[in-house]
């Protein structure tokens, strides 16, 4: 069954974080990675064998010279709630905003708002002009909209299962 997502932009005007409690963090370490990772696991359903590639990855990632993104890890009261990554263009006008998970326990609580506005924060200060991310209409999007973005198309995705050759 083809999964919509909605794709939304916004242009990058001054806005303020109304989520002081919850504190946006690099996550420039491993164990900072590892701590992200544990967050988005339960939430996109990664088994423990992909949870150590995507460690190994996203470390790997943090070691290149002049990269272009990151990731962020959200925390409540000293305890990982969310995270988010983002990636910036290849000319650096545009910010594109993915990977974000909050644990449904800190949920409603303002975690996605804060991590969207960090990542807006800091693609204003680079001197971005757009900010662009695939939102799921059912949970993201609609917060999406009432931070500003605005909808350009809506995309569905289709998936089919690679069967191993005879």
């Amino acid at each position: 069954m083809p999964l919509s997502l909605v794709a939304e932009g916004t242009s990058i005007t001054p806005t303020t974080v109304t989520a002081a409690r919850v504190e946006v963090l690099q996550a420039e370490t491993e164990e900072e990675i590892r701590q992200a990772v544990a967050v988005s696991a339960p939430v996109w359903g990664y088994s423990p064998e992909q949870q150590e590639q995507l460690v190994l990855e996203r470390v790997g990632y943090l070691g290149i010279r002049n990269r272009r993104g990151g990731y962020l890890l959200a925390m409540v009261g000293g305890q990982a709630a969310g995270t988010a990554s983002y990636r910036y263009s290849g000319d650096g006008r545009t910010i594109y905003l993915s990977g974000a998970s909050t644990l449904p326990y800190f949920r409603g609580r303002g975690v996605f708002h804060a991590l969207v506005q960090w990542r807006l924060a800091q693609a204003r200060a680079r001197g971005c002009r757009l900010a662009a991310v695939l939102a799921r209409q059912g949970t993201s999007a609609p917060i999406l909209r009432n931070l500003g973005f605005t909808r350009y198309f809506d995309m569905p995705v289709y998936q089919s299962p690679i069967t191993p050759a005879s």
